[in-house]
C-alpha cells in the first residue's frame, strides 16, 4: 500500500473542518479513506470511513461511505454500485439507530430472463422493538409492473401483499398471512386482460412453504 494522501477543507459558512486520509493499493486502484469531522471549537461532529473497490474480472465497482454521529450514535451508510460502462446498478442507503431501530432506501435495475430489464425502488424500515415493514415497486422495460408490501411484527406475525401485472394487462395478486412458525395461508386471484377473474384459491402454507393443493 502507498503512503495515505491527507486533505484537510474547511467549509467557510459552517466552519466544519473535514480531514480525510485515502490510501490508494498501486495494483488495484482500490481505495480506502478515513474520514473526521469538527467544529470551529474542534468537537468531533461525525467519523466515517469511504471506499471504492473494482472487480478486475467483470469491471463492476462499488462505492461505499459509512458515518457516526457522536452525539447521536446514528449510523448512516451509503452504496453504490455500477457495472463495468458505468452505468449505476443499485444505490443504497440506510441509517441504524443505536436502539436497534432503522431505515433503508433502495433503487437499483435488475437484468430478468428475455432482455427485459427491471428498475425498482425498496423502502425498509426496522423499529426497536423488532417489527419491520417493507414497500417495494417494479417498472420492467416489457410494460409489466409490480408492487408489494408487508410487515411483522414484534412477534414475528407477517402478512405480504404481491400485485404483478403483466404487459398482456392480465394480472395476479397474492396475499400471505402467517404466524412466527411461518404457518398460515395464502390467497391467489388472477384477472384476465379485461380485469375479469379467472381464479381465486387459497392455500395452506406450512413453516413457511405454500402447499401444492388448494383448501376446500
Amino acid at each position: 500500500m502507498a503512503d495515505p494522501v491527507v486533505t484537510v477543507t474547511t467549509d467557510p459558512d459552517t466552519g466544519l473542518t473535514t480531514t480525510t486520509s485515502t490510501t490508494t493499493d498501486p495494483v488495484t486502484g482500490d481505495t480506502t479513506s478515513t474520514i473526521s469531522t469538527v467544529d470551529s471549537a474542534g468537537t468531533p461532529v461525525a467519523t466515517g470511513t469511504a471506499s471504492h473497490t473494482t472487480d478486475p474480472a467483470t469491471g463492476e465497482s462499488k462505492i461505499s461511505t459509512e458515518s457516526t454521529d457522536p452525539n447521536t450514535g446514528v449510523v448512516t451508510t451509503h452504496e453504490t454500485d455500477t457495472d463495468a460502462n458505468g452505468n449505476q446498478q443499485r444505490d443504497l442507503q440506510t441509517t441504524r439507530n443505536p436502539d436497534g431501530s432503522g431505515t433503508e432506501h433502495e433503487t437499483g435495475t435488475e437484468a430478468m430472463p428475455g432482455g427485459v430489464t427491471t428498475e425498482y425502488t425498496i423502502d425498509r424500515t426496522k423499529n426497536s422493538d423488532g417489527s419491520s415493514s417493507f414497500t417495494r415497486s417494479d417498472q420492467a422495460s416489457d410494460g409489466s409492473t409490480a408492487s408489494a408490501e408487508g410487515e411483522v411484527d414484534a412477534q414475528g406475525n407477517a402478512s405480504v401483499t404481491n400485485s404483478e401485472r403483466k404487459s398482456d394487462g392480465s394480472s395476479t395478486l397474492t396475499s400471505r398471512t402467517t404466524d412466527a412458525a411461518g404457518n398460515g395461508t395464502e390467497r391467489v386471484a388472477t384477472l384476465d386482460s379485461n380485469g375479469n377473474p379467472v381464479t381465486d384459491q387459497t392455500y395452506k402454507v406450512v413453516g413457511g412453504v405454500r402447499q401444492p393443493d388448494p383448501l376446500p
